[in-house]
Protein backbone atom coordinates (compact mmCIF):
# COMPACT_ATOMS: atom_id res chain seq x y z
CA UNK A 1 0.00 0.00 0.00
CA UNK A 2 3.04 2.17 1.07
CA UNK A 3 4.61 1.49 -2.70
CA UNK A 4 1.00 2.25 -4.48
CA UNK A 5 0.54 5.70 -2.05
CA UNK A 6 3.72 6.94 -3.09
CA UNK A 7 3.48 6.21 -7.00
CA UNK A 8 0.00 7.75 -6.78
CA UNK A 9 1.25 11.06 -4.71
CA UNK A 10 4.22 10.91 -7.27
CA UNK A 11 2.02 10.55 -10.97
CA UNK A 12 -0.26 12.75 -9.67
CA UNK A 13 1.85 15.76 -8.74
CA UNK A 14 4.17 15.20 -12.04
CA UNK A 15 0.80 14.81 -13.69
CA UNK A 16 -0.39 18.68 -12.30
CA UNK A 17 3.10 19.92 -13.13
CA UNK A 18 2.77 19.28 -16.85
CA UNK A 19 -0.61 19.93 -17.26
CA UNK A 20 0.84 23.75 -15.77
CA UNK A 21 3.55 23.90 -18.70
CA UNK A 22 0.98 24.69 -21.39
CA UNK A 23 -0.24 27.79 -19.62
CA UNK A 24 3.22 28.67 -19.24
CA UNK A 25 3.56 29.98 -22.72
CA UNK A 26 0.39 31.44 -23.25
CA UNK A 27 1.33 33.78 -20.39
CA UNK A 28 4.47 34.53 -21.87
CA UNK A 29 3.29 35.30 -25.39
CA UNK A 30 0.08 37.09 -24.11
CA UNK A 31 2.64 39.42 -22.09
CA UNK A 32 4.71 40.20 -24.80
CA UNK A 33 4.45 43.27 -27.43
CA UNK A 34 1.58 43.19 -30.23
CA UNK A 35 3.89 45.37 -32.39
CA UNK A 36 7.25 43.37 -32.20
CA UNK A 37 7.24 39.68 -32.38
CA UNK A 38 9.71 37.51 -30.24
CA UNK A 39 9.46 34.51 -30.72
CA UNK A 40 13.22 33.38 -28.82
CA UNK A 41 12.18 35.60 -25.96
CA UNK A 42 9.05 33.59 -25.63
CA UNK A 43 10.66 30.22 -25.97
CA UNK A 44 13.75 30.88 -23.63
CA UNK A 45 11.34 32.37 -20.61
CA UNK A 46 8.93 29.35 -21.28
CA UNK A 47 10.94 26.76 -20.86
CA UNK A 48 12.64 28.83 -17.82
CA UNK A 49 9.36 28.57 -16.01
CA UNK A 50 8.83 25.09 -17.02
CA UNK A 51 12.07 24.28 -14.89
CA UNK A 52 11.06 27.08 -12.08
CA UNK A 53 7.88 24.73 -12.21
CA UNK A 54 9.31 21.43 -11.72
CA UNK A 55 11.98 22.60 -9.43
CA UNK A 56 8.65 22.85 -7.02
CA UNK A 57 7.74 19.72 -7.74
CA UNK A 58 11.03 18.14 -6.89
CA UNK A 59 10.69 18.04 -3.25
CA UNK A 60 7.45 16.16 -3.13
CA UNK A 61 9.44 13.35 -4.96
CA UNK A 62 12.48 13.85 -2.68
CA UNK A 63 9.51 13.94 0.07
CA UNK A 64 8.15 10.24 -0.34
CA UNK A 65 10.50 8.43 -2.66
CA UNK A 66 13.14 6.58 -0.89
CA UNK A 67 16.24 6.27 -1.04
CA UNK A 68 17.45 9.38 -2.25
CA UNK A 69 19.16 8.32 -5.61
CA UNK A 70 16.10 6.56 -6.50
CA UNK A 71 14.09 10.24 -5.72
CA UNK A 72 16.98 11.74 -8.29
CA UNK A 73 16.35 9.24 -10.76
CA UNK A 74 12.61 9.58 -10.82
CA UNK A 75 12.72 13.35 -10.53
CA UNK A 76 15.48 13.22 -13.21
CA UNK A 77 13.34 11.28 -15.97
CA UNK A 78 9.99 12.87 -14.97
CA UNK A 79 11.76 16.67 -15.64
CA UNK A 80 13.35 15.40 -19.01
CA UNK A 81 10.54 13.83 -20.16
CA UNK A 82 8.38 16.92 -19.38
CA UNK A 83 11.07 19.59 -20.68
CA UNK A 84 11.73 17.15 -23.78
CA UNK A 85 8.18 17.14 -24.55
CA UNK A 86 7.46 20.82 -24.23
CA UNK A 87 10.57 21.95 -25.87
CA UNK A 88 9.47 19.70 -29.00
CA UNK A 89 5.99 20.97 -29.00
CA UNK A 90 7.48 24.66 -29.33
CA UNK A 91 9.56 23.80 -31.76
CA UNK A 92 7.08 21.97 -33.88
CA UNK A 93 4.77 24.99 -32.82
CA UNK A 94 7.22 27.55 -34.21
CA UNK A 95 7.91 25.84 -37.03
CA UNK A 96 3.74 24.99 -38.39
CA UNK A 97 2.46 28.10 -36.95
CA UNK A 98 4.57 31.13 -37.09
CA UNK A 99 5.95 31.06 -41.08
CA UNK A 100 5.91 34.88 -41.55
CA UNK A 101 9.43 35.76 -39.93
CA UNK A 102 12.70 34.09 -39.73
CA UNK A 103 13.59 31.10 -38.44
CA UNK A 104 15.16 30.77 -35.10
CA UNK A 105 19.22 29.39 -35.69
CA UNK A 106 20.05 25.96 -34.40
CA UNK A 107 22.52 27.55 -32.13
CA UNK A 108 19.18 29.06 -30.25
CA UNK A 109 17.53 25.56 -30.04
CA UNK A 110 21.19 24.41 -28.60
CA UNK A 111 21.24 27.34 -26.01
CA UNK A 112 17.62 26.25 -25.14
CA UNK A 113 18.91 22.42 -25.02
CA UNK A 114 21.30 23.63 -22.40
CA UNK A 115 19.14 25.61 -20.27
CA UNK A 116 17.16 22.52 -20.23
CA UNK A 117 20.26 20.73 -18.93
CA UNK A 118 20.97 23.13 -16.41
CA UNK A 119 17.00 23.23 -15.00
CA UNK A 120 17.41 19.51 -13.92
CA UNK A 121 20.72 20.11 -12.67
CA UNK A 122 18.50 22.80 -10.45
CA UNK A 123 15.73 19.82 -9.99
CA UNK A 124 18.68 18.59 -7.18
CA UNK A 125 18.08 21.25 -5.01
CA UNK A 126 14.09 20.46 -4.85
CA UNK A 127 14.87 16.78 -4.18
CA UNK A 128 17.58 17.28 -1.37
CA UNK A 129 14.92 20.08 0.03
CA UNK A 130 12.01 17.11 0.10
CA UNK A 131 14.87 14.51 1.86
CA UNK A 132 15.05 17.36 4.45
CA UNK A 133 11.98 17.96 4.57
CA UNK A 134 11.24 14.14 5.32
CA UNK A 135 14.07 13.79 7.42
CA UNK A 136 12.62 16.42 9.64
CA UNK A 137 9.20 14.97 9.89
CA UNK A 138 10.81 11.73 10.62
CA UNK A 139 13.00 13.17 13.72
CA UNK A 140 9.70 14.91 14.76
CA UNK A 141 7.83 11.36 14.82
CA UNK A 142 5.72 12.38 12.34
CA UNK A 143 4.25 15.48 14.09
CA UNK A 144 3.88 17.75 12.26
CA UNK A 145 3.42 16.04 9.40
CA UNK A 146 5.50 16.00 6.52
CA UNK A 147 3.04 18.37 4.46
CA UNK A 148 2.92 21.02 7.25
CA UNK A 149 7.07 20.72 7.30
CA UNK A 150 6.88 21.02 3.99
CA UNK A 151 4.16 24.32 3.79
CA UNK A 152 6.82 25.79 7.20
CA UNK A 153 9.73 25.84 4.65
CA UNK A 154 7.64 27.52 2.26
CA UNK A 155 7.07 30.04 4.32
CA UNK A 156 10.51 30.71 5.22
CA UNK A 157 11.32 30.94 1.63
CA UNK A 158 8.82 33.64 0.88
CA UNK A 159 9.86 35.41 4.13
CA UNK A 160 13.70 35.95 3.41
CA UNK A 161 12.87 36.48 -0.11
CA UNK A 162 10.49 39.29 0.99
CA UNK A 163 13.32 40.59 3.40
CA UNK A 164 15.88 39.86 0.62
CA UNK A 165 14.13 42.09 -2.22
CA UNK A 166 14.29 45.04 0.36
CA UNK A 167 18.00 45.38 0.62
CA UNK A 168 20.56 46.44 -2.37
CA UNK A 169 21.12 44.75 -5.20
CA UNK A 170 19.21 41.49 -4.43
CA UNK A 171 22.19 39.03 -3.92
CA UNK A 172 20.31 38.00 -0.87
CA UNK A 173 17.59 36.36 -2.64
CA UNK A 174 17.91 32.96 -3.21
CA UNK A 175 15.39 33.16 -6.38
CA UNK A 176 18.54 35.75 -7.70
CA UNK A 177 20.94 32.90 -8.18
CA UNK A 178 18.17 30.43 -9.45
CA UNK A 179 17.42 32.60 -12.29
CA UNK A 180 21.41 33.65 -12.60
CA UNK A 181 21.86 29.42 -13.36
CA UNK A 182 18.85 29.08 -15.56
CA UNK A 183 19.60 32.19 -18.10
CA UNK A 184 23.53 32.03 -17.51
CA UNK A 185 23.40 35.61 -16.14
CA UNK A 186 20.67 37.95 -14.27
CA UNK A 187 21.29 41.88 -13.74
CA UNK A 188 19.56 42.73 -11.01
CA UNK A 189 18.96 46.72 -10.60
CA UNK A 190 17.87 48.01 -7.36
CA UNK A 191 18.61 52.07 -7.09
CA UNK A 192 19.33 52.98 -3.86
CA UNK A 193 19.33 56.27 -2.64
CA UNK A 194 23.18 56.42 -1.81
CA UNK A 195 23.32 54.87 -5.19
CA UNK A 196 20.39 56.38 -7.64
CA UNK A 197 22.30 54.47 -10.77
CA UNK A 198 25.55 53.15 -11.82
CA UNK A 199 27.28 50.24 -11.76
CA UNK A 200 26.89 50.64 -7.46
CA UNK A 201 23.45 49.84 -7.97
CA UNK A 202 23.35 46.65 -10.15
CA UNK A 203 24.04 42.58 -8.85
CA UNK A 204 25.07 40.69 -11.97
CA UNK A 205 24.29 36.97 -10.81
CA UNK A 206 26.25 34.66 -13.20
CA UNK A 207 26.51 30.70 -13.52
CA UNK A 208 29.68 31.07 -11.75
CA UNK A 209 28.83 33.03 -8.93
CA UNK A 210 25.40 31.21 -8.61
CA UNK A 211 26.93 27.49 -8.45
CA UNK A 212 28.64 27.77 -5.36
CA UNK A 213 25.30 29.25 -3.57
CA UNK A 214 23.19 26.52 -4.85
CA UNK A 215 25.35 23.91 -4.30
CA UNK A 216 25.71 25.22 -0.49
CA UNK A 217 22.06 24.94 -0.14
CA UNK A 218 22.20 21.46 -1.53
CA UNK A 219 25.19 20.65 0.97
CA UNK A 220 22.65 21.99 4.05
CA UNK A 221 19.73 19.86 2.75
CA UNK A 222 21.50 17.03 2.35
CA UNK A 223 23.17 17.33 5.55
CA UNK A 224 19.77 18.23 7.42
CA UNK A 225 18.28 14.78 6.33
CA UNK A 226 21.39 12.77 7.16
CA UNK A 227 21.39 14.27 10.80
CA UNK A 228 17.48 13.51 11.32
CA UNK A 229 17.93 9.90 9.51
CA UNK A 230 20.61 9.42 11.92
CA UNK A 231 18.67 10.19 14.92
CA UNK A 232 15.58 8.25 13.63
CA UNK A 233 16.26 5.29 11.34
CA UNK A 234 14.13 5.87 8.08
CA UNK A 235 11.07 3.61 6.82
CA UNK A 236 10.80 2.41 2.92
CA UNK A 237 7.77 3.67 1.64
CA UNK A 238 5.36 5.96 2.77
CA UNK A 239 3.42 5.66 5.90
CA UNK A 240 -0.44 6.01 6.39
CA UNK A 241 -0.62 8.94 8.03
CA UNK A 242 1.64 11.30 6.03
CA UNK A 243 0.61 14.04 3.49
Amino acid sequence: MGEQRTRRIVLATWGAAVAALPLLWVYHAARGSQEFVNDDGEIRDTLASACVVLLLWAPAVGAVVQPLWRSLLVAGTGGALALAALGGALRWGHRRIDRTHSVLEPAFWERMTWLALRGLVLMMLGVTLGYAIRGIAERLGRRPRTGLVALAVLVGWAVTEALGSRLPQGRFQLSTYIAGWLHGQRLVYRPTADCPAGSCSVYHATWQRSLPVLTAVVAVALLVGRLCRTARPSTNGLSADDD
